[in-house]
């Protein structure tokens, strides 16, 4: 494998075959698959999709891929766009723990439209130009050292979309590095809309799916990029932040040893920082509480990472908007305690429900000085004080969806089906898993985006 990064990871998207793919790896990939479809679809309820879509569909041109949801067809690029969009927008697509990204957000729909605008992409190659983008992505979350400006998804996501949508194109080696150079210029992304509580978070992984999908199409048309593009003196590590400590060896074992693995699916629509609490919040209701009595106080408690300033800020009592939910610690602990569960109603705009608008203000978070040396964000306890004086506590040091922790297939598939269910199309639950797991027999992608647009008609 070559040490320049841009050939390094062109050569791999380009060239990577599925007979190279673990088995353990393909397994992965079609959780990440299933998962994505099953969030894309439910996200025709989330605050904005409906108005963004209608403009997307307004802005007319050719037919070439499906908006998921079964909301028609429309020009490859808008089609990733608003893709991206729905995934992201419950707050329930998968995260890689330790670095940060959310991958499938923004290559699943640049893969899928450049599939679909192809034609006749078989369920192998598909696979391929998938497992290859999630891969850049990660691989870049790896590098990329820690960012309080930039939103590493998009950052990041965009170099895997450009891979994933150029290897689904059929590009070779030296066209797809010139996507990933083209890319460079449409990496961005930032945090601002989430501590603002905007829907602009939303829409990033969106913007960097269409973004690969330009990118591809550009290098396909000729245009060149920068051939270095990740350690060059203007290039990516440069303009957005330095390589992170300790991480010179990134691309070792490329192709051999897959990273994106570990991606984690989530089992609450939330930020992923605040599922360790909801998890110790849980345990401790199982445990018993205690029972009749008035909770004076609940300390949630979570390690000393400035990324978690933006989850452990008091709750707005007043004008919550969805997003202010999904990245809240005392919000998501106030439910868990009180219900026993957290699920994508819970995280709908309007006004609090009265248990919860009086038992937030007696929620506060702390900072400790215990860290997880892998994922920093870990771990969460909780120390609850009742009227009587007793005090009771719990503690989560993993993350249930993760590789330490993993969901199992039955778990996926009650996923699968909440989300469905959500949007009123149960019946869908059990074909979507199946398609999905028999996708390498698949002679033509295509066939996956229609099941969705037959079952979800008029959803969104």
């Amino acid at each position: 494998m070559s040490a320049d990064p841009s050939e390094g990871l062109s050569r791999f998207s380009a060239e990577l075959r599925f007979a190279q793919i673990s088995p353990a790896a393909v397994r992965a990939a079609k959780s990440l698959i299933a998962d994505a479809l099953a969030v894309a679809v439910a996200a025709g309820r989330a605050p904005g999709v409906e108005a963004i879509l209608r403009e997307i569909k307004g802005w007319g041109g050719r037919e070439e891929a499906s908006l998921l949801g079964g909301g028609g067809r429309v020009p490859a690029p808008a089609a990733a766009l608003a893709n991206g969009l729905r995934i992201h927008a419950l707050e329930f697509d998968d995260t890689h723990d330790q670095w940060v990204v959310h991958p499938s957000a923004c290559v699943l729909p640049a893969v899928l439209a450049a599939s679909e605008r192809r034609g006749g992409v078989k369920g192998e190659e598909f696979l391929c130009a998938f497992v290859a983008g999630v891969e850049v992505a990660c691989r870049l979350g790896m590098a990329f050292g820690e960012s309080l400006t930039f939103e590493r998804t998009s950052l990041c996501g965009v170099f895997g979309a450009a891979a994933g949508a150029a290897r689904a194109m059929g590009l070779p080696a030296q066209a797809a590095r010139h996507a990933l150079g083209i890319a460079l210029s449409y990496a961005g992304g930032t945090r601002q809309g989430l501590a603002d509580g905007a829907l602009t978070k939303r829409v990033q992984p969106g913007l960097a799916a269409r973004g690969g999908v330009e990118s591809a199409n550009w290098a396909a048309c000729g245009m060149t990029g920068p051939r270095d593009v990740f350690s060059g003196p203007s290039g990516f590590f440069e303009a957005f932040g330095r390589m992170r400590e300790g991480a010179e060896g990134w691309l070792e074992g490329l192709g051999e040893r897959f990273e994106f693995i570990s991606t984690g699916l989530k089992p609450y629509p939330c930020c992923r920082y605040v599922h360790p609490a909801i998890d110790a919040a849980l345990d401790l209701r199982r445990a018993g509480g205690a029972p009749g009595e008035v909770i004076r106080e609940v300390v949630v408690s979570v390690p000393p990472v400035r990324s978690l300033d933006y989850v452990a800020r008091p709750f707005p009592l007043e004008g919550a908007t969805t997003v202010d939910r999904q990245f809240s610690l005392s919000y998501v602990t106030a439910l868990a305690i009180l219900r026993g569960k957290v699920g994508l109603g819970d995280f709908e705009e309007g006004s609090l429900p009265p248990d919860v608008a009086e038992l937030l203000p007696r929620i506060r978070v702390e900072r400790n000085e215990v860290q997880d040396p892998q994922i920093l964000f870990l771990p969460a306890a909780l120390r609850v004080r009742y009227s009587s004086g007793e005090e009771r506590s719990a503690r989560c040091g993993r993350l249930k969806g993760s590789p330490a922790w993993p969901m199992t297939g039955e778990e996926q598939r009650a996923k699968l089906g909440a989300c469905l269910k959500y949007v009123g199309v149960s019946p869908l639950t059990e074909s979507l898993w199946e398609t999905v797991q028999g996708l390498e027999a698949m002679s033509d992608v295509r066939d996956l985006s229609g099941l969705l647009d037959r079952e979800c008609a008029g959803i969104v």
